[in-house]
């Protein structure tokens, strides 16, 4: 917990389920549409009628994006990938 300077100050957040269709275009192909869920949390102060405000972002572990397989995986920057490149 973090202490707060003033303690007439009192916050409220809430985490958002957003289930959100994003188009994707990119290029000449054609646009795709995939669908995916969020969390957003939000908060505003309950003393004052200060706006909402986004205060962070939510990833479960079920919606966490795959691993690239090794093919495709950036190189590892260090001394070994110096080597590499010689």
């Amino acid at each position: 917990m973090i202490p707060l300077q003033d303690k007439k100050t009192e916050f409220a957040q809430v985490t958002v389920r957003l289930h959100c269709r994003q188009t994707l275009a990119g290029g000449t192909g054609p646009a795709r549409t995939r669908e995916s869920i969020e969390f957003i949390v939000v908060e505003s102060t309950i003393t004052s009628k200060t706006p909402w405000r986004i205060c962070g972002r939510l990833t479960p572990k079920w919606a966490a994006a795959p691993a690239l397989p090794a093919s495709t995986a950036a190189p590892a920057a260090g001394p070994s990938a110096a080597a590499a490149k010689s």
